[in-house]
């Protein structure tokens, strides 16, 4: 299995709430890796979305959406105790 498979083999099969995933976070990775409705989004595209929910708060920018990504894949990869997939 490749790492990009068990990247979505942990994604798929761990619990978000226990993992401690806020629901910004929970938004971001189902939308970037495609869980949400299967399609997968840009980060311009996920900013959009997130603006478009916090109701006038502004635009939230791409390098934004990056950092909640990886903030949320490093708490899913420390939940399962993974530090690393590869």
């Amino acid at each position: 299995m490749d790492t990009v498979e068990r990247f979505y083999d942990l994604v798929w099969t761990t619990d978000w709430v226990d993992a401690g995933l806020t629901l910004r976070e929970q938004a971001v990775v189902g939308m970037r890796f495609g869980l949400r409705d299967g399609n997968r989004y840009t980060l311009t595209e996920v900013g959009q979305d997130i603006s478009r929910v916090r109701y006038g708060s502004g635009p939230v920018s791409p390098q934004r959406v990056a950092q909640i990504q990886n903030k949320a894949v490093r708490k899913l990869l420390l939940f399962t105790g993974q530090e690393r997939v590869a």
